[in-house]
């Protein structure tokens, strides 16, 4: 299955957003750029996949959202979508040019700072 496969389905399952959801994720200080909001989300996809990361309900358009973006727009036939590819490669290889426990834990490390809500504690 497609890295962005993966990133649709994560969408599909996520319930729509509400007044709540906006409450309780108000928008950050800090802005990203969507090259960066691509590394995230194949970042996200990777640690889920090869890295065992668990993932909260909290719906990831919401996430996506705070920081000035569409999640749509990083899914297949979305404008950034061939950057989320790219990115999930160069994911891939950190992974196996650093070792799968230090790989890991740097991909692990990146979702829990940038898209906390999205992560299991």
């Amino acid at each position: 299955m497609s890295v962005l496969a993966i990133l649709c389905l994560t969408v599909m399952r996520a319930p729509a957003e509400t007044t709540r959801d906006q409450k309780l994720f108000s928008a950050q200080a800090s802005s990203i750029s969507a090259d960066e909001m691509a590394m995230l989300l194949a970042t996200l996809i990777i640690a889920e996949s090869s890295c065992g990361l668990e993932t909260t309900d909290v719906p990831l358009n919401v996430a996506v959202r705070r920081y000035g973006f569409n999640v749509v727009d990083f899914l297949p036939d979305g404008r950034y979508a061939p950057v989320v590819e790219l990115k999930a490669r160069k994911a891939r290889e950190f992974i196996q040019g650093t070792g799968r426990q230090f790989g890991c834990q740097g991909l692990i490390e990146t979702v829990q700072r940038f898209l906390p809500e999205i992560v299991r504690k």
